[in-house]
């Protein structure tokens, strides 16, 4: 038995040789894949650009945020308002829905448009 192995050794040798020649080899090539994907990644223009836009929207969206709570904030006066002057109430009630109390006239000008 031992003479058969030893043949069947000495004849897979040079196969070994080859799988470790290609363990090693095989290492190093999967090393400069990974290096030029990650120089790849890390010097993409359209990675810059994508990173400029991105800012750009959050620049938008801080100012529409901004602008919605300065709206926020002035329904809440509008709001606080109604709920507190009574005038306030006849106010809107005139400007928006054209209302008047009994017995008022109202007189309407027009504006003659001169050229």
């Amino acid at each position: 038995m031992s003479r058969i192995r030893k043949r069947l050794l000495t004849a897979l040798q040079p196969y070994r040789q080859h799988v470790e020649q290609v363990r090693r080899y095989g290492v190093l090539v999967l090393m400069g894949l990974g290096l030029l994907i990650l120089l790849e990644m890390a010097y993409d223009p359209s990675h810059s650009d994508r990173l400029k836009e991105q800012e750009l929207e959050v620049e938008r969206l801080n100012a529409l945020n901004s602008n919605l709570e300065e709206q926020i904030a002035r329904s809440k006066a509008e709001l606080n308002a109604m709920r507190s002057d009574e005038n306030y109430l006849v106010h809107l009630a005139r400007r928006d829905l054209g209302m008047v109390r009994a017995g008022e006239v109202i007189y309407e000008f027009k504006k003659e448009n001169r050229r």
